[in-house]
């Protein structure tokens, strides 16, 4: 019985592994395999060219011979290596393509793109909208089977960024008739309008983005007068499903309160409005018609000195407050005078995350006496000082002023513990203006806020029109106003080169308030300021400095005669600092001998 073809293939493969050496001397039997046979062939021919170079009389060495037959052992081992590297790279290639499930290559594209995706959905003014954003058409060009993968998995349709290239977009507009959401971004020009979209015919670019916009759940939308130039009316789009709206306006374009009386959202969306959740005004106005979308959770708005003056100040708030939904806010750069707030202060009820950044210390306060915040649990505001457009850095208020507002007191209350950080990089969100941010968090295993402040620059630095390193005091006092006075512990961490405390005079009033204070750690810093004012505030307050037991000095620059003093004065009043922790920390004079104090130690 013939053997069957598995069989009969198997039965090669055993053969073709048999170690077995083949010899000259015995003829191939018909059970060979082709390989043997054709190397039983290259072997005969090899031992017969050695015979005929070997002497016939012996008179003469072999060397020759040997030399042919080890030269050809030799070119054969070389052969054999090469030919099986090409194999395997030709096998690994084949593993990566022919022998993934089309299933598996359609989940790893779509893994891929949603992946990237995500890392996108930070706030509009973290990116330029019209940026070359990531795109999978490459994977069309591999091979085939990638292509018809690609073509075929509807996911992979569910972002558009109509500043990509019209052959891409066209692709894209082919293949992607899905009925799923959309992340779309549309550029302040259209350079690219398709004949026909879905089988109708494309008007103009107003007609398609409203074709785009229903099947929008994430819009990043960039206006200007050219976006309504064909229609005065404006865009009347419907965004059914629309979750996500990020508005960019070009500025020298357009002019809402001429354009559109009632605001932006009129000018762009058709009734109903759309259920909208997170709204970013990146140099735009908010306008009262945007209080039509109940379900808004979180507004960002920004702008900067050129686009602050047009804006209709006093009754933002107002419009905001009436968001239901409201929970996180975030505004920033606004050049607001605190003389156009409200009168009276405005509730946002279901507010918990508040943001001011990159505004004047003033400004920041204005805002705060201006809200009632009853259910706030995050607050996180960034003060900046003096720039060459900015001619007076604290007009209209008193950047002295402390910080007495009751939802921040209560917020403040149960804090144990301060943050407070030197030199730090804020990055593209902050530039060389910002200088000082004060932030309270709280972690999900510890409901206990903790205050976190951040301070840029050295403090005895010399002025300079980019950093006004003259204002870091007025900042650092402005702000320290509203850390809780029943503090437990500060941690005072300097970043890069070792950094330099403010004078003895506000510390020595920011200290002496605290006088709940049992921990105290200061990291790369110049610590003499800190100790000067806890023994002054020992010789000139009559409770005396604060209780501290521990007291962490690592990486610090210290005067040791002045610590020894710290220490003795501490005992004498009753309250010796337990342990003292002098790790890496230069002690001058250089040779003091750290046992006069007479603590534990963690050197």
């Amino acid at each position: 019985m013939a053997p069957s073809g598995n069989g009969f293939r198997s039965e090669q493969i055993r053969k073709t592994r048999n170690p077995a050496a083949i010899l000259t001397s015995v003829a191939p039997d018909v059970t060979s395999t082709t390989q043997d046979k054709l190397l039983h062939q290259l072997l005969c021919e090899i031992e017969k060219e050695a015979y005929r170079l070997a002497p016939q009389d012996g008179s003469k060495g072999f060397a020759e011979a040997d030399q042919y037959v080890l030269d050809m052992q030799d070119k054969m081992s070389k052969s054999m290596e090469l030919l099986r590297a090409s194999v395997n790279r030709a096998f690994n290639r084949r593993i990566l393509i022919a022998r993934l499930p089309n299933e598996v290559l359609a989940v790893i594209f779509e893994h891929c793109v949603v992946a990237w995706e995500d890392q996108q959905q930070g706030r509009s003014y973290e990116r330029d909208p019209s940026a070359d954003w990531f795109n999978w058409f490459p994977l069309v060009y591999v091979c085939q089977t990638w292509r018809r993968v690609a073509l075929n998995t509807p996911a992979l349709f569910t972002f558009l960024n109509l500043s990509w290239p019209s052959r891409i977009i066209d692709l894209f507009l082919r293949c992607g008739g899905t009925s799923l959401p959309l992340t779309l971004v549309a550029p302040f020009e259209l350079s690219y309008i398709p004949l026909e979209y879905n089988g109708l015919e494309t008007k103009d670019k107003t007609h398609f983005l409203q074709t785009l916009m229903v099947r929008a759940r994430d819009l990043t939308l960039s206006v200007g007068s050219s976006l309504f130039s064909e229609r005065a009316t404006g865009l009347n789009a419907r965004a059914p499903i629309l979750r996500t709206l990020k508005i960019n306006y070009i500025s020298g374009g357009l002019s809402f309160d001429t354009a559109s009386p009632s605001g932006l959202r009129t000018l762009i969306f058709d009734e109903p409005p759309p259920l909208l959740e997170h709204l970013d005004l990146f140099f735009g106005h908010f306008t009262e018609d945007w209080t039509a979308c109940t379900a808004i959770k979180s507004v960002c708005l920004q702008h900067d000195i050129y686009t602050s003056s047009s804006l209709p100040r006093s009754s933002v708030l107002d419009s905001l407050s009436k968001l239901p939904s409201l929970e996180q806010l975030e505004i920033m750069g606004w050049e607001w005078s605190p003389g156009t707030l409200p009168v009276e202060t405005v509730a946002f009820n279901a507010l918990h995350t508040l943001t001011l950044s990159s505004m004047r210390i003033d400004n920041v306060s204005g805002f705060c006496a201006a809200m009632d915040l009853p259910a706030l649990k995050h607050f996180t505001t960034h003060a900046i000082c003096r720039t060459g457009y900015i001619p007076d850095p604290w007009p209209q208020s008193n950047p002295h002023t402390a910080w007495e507002y009751p939802w921040l007191d209560r917020l403040c209350k149960s804090a144990s513990v301060v943050q407070i950080i030197l030199g730090g990089n804020h990055g593209a969100l902050f530039d060389r203006r910002a200088i000082a941010e004060i932030r309270m968090l709280r972690s999900q295993n510890d409901p206990t806020p903790v205050l976190h402040a951040t301070f840029s620059g050295e403090w005895n630095s010399e002025p300079t029109e980019d950093t006004g390193a003259d204002e870091y005091v007025p900042v650092f006092e402005s702000l320290t106003h509203c850390f809780p006075h029943r503090l437990s512990s500060i941690q005072i961490t300097g970043l890069g080169a070792m950094k330099t405390l403010p004078p003895f005079e506000t510390l020595n009033s920011f200290f002496a308030r605290c006088q709940d204070l049992t921990s105290l750690a200061l990291r790369n810093c110049v610590a003499d300021g800190v100790i000067a004012s806890l023994r002054a505030i020992n010789r000139e307050v009559l409770s005396g400095a604060p209780p501290i037991q521990e007291l962490s000095l690592p990486g610090c620059q210290v005067n040791a005669e002045d610590l020894v003093h710290l220490a003795e004065e501490s005992k004498t009043a009753g309250c010796p600092i337990k342990t003292i922790d002098l790790r890496e920390a230069t002690l001058s004079p250089l040779h003091f001998d750290v046992g006069m104090l007479g603590h534990e130690f963690k050197l």
